[in-house]
């Protein structure tokens, strides 16, 4: 939304922006605005992002007992051919749970929503750490 809205902006000759939407993200951001705008252009972005970062927490945790019996923290330090063959398997163990490959994408698809609106929280950043520390070391 602070990128449409400098877009936006008039200035001079210029009576207002163009937005493209590449992404497919046009529905997300009327969904967006019309939070804003019922609440008033009031809305609490620092509440939603503290739902954003509880939601996350909890879709980690559902993903991960999803690989419950998979070691997927193997991968981490697995090289580039271990890695595609744990891949093909982590892909038959989530196929191989009752509805695993709906449930997994709803599931990822609501974490990677949470995760996009948590991204500046500090919590956000310290559960990721945690799950895997040489991802995260120098980027802060």
């Amino acid at each position: 939304m602070q990128a449409i809205a400098r877009v936006n902006r008039v200035c001079g000759d210029k009576p207002g922006g163009l937005v493209v939407d590449y992404l497919g993200i046009a529905s997300d951001l009327k969904k967006a605005l019309s939070f804003y705008s019922d609440a008033g252009g009031k809305g609490d972005p620092t509440l939603a992002q503290e739902q954003a970062v509880r939601l996350m927490l909890v879709k980690i945790e559902v993903v991960s007992a999803m690989y419950h019996g998979f070691a997927y923290e193997d991968y981490f330090a697995a090289n580039t051919s271990q890695k595609l063959s744990m891949i093909l398997a982590a892909e038959d163990h989530i196929l191989g749970l009752d509805d695993g490959k709906k449930r997994y994408l709803n599931e990822v698809a609501a974490l990677s929503q949470a995760f996009a609106i948590a991204i500046p929280h500090p919590k956000r950043h310290q559960k990721i750490s945690q799950q895997d520390p040489d991802r995260c070391r120098g980027h802060g």
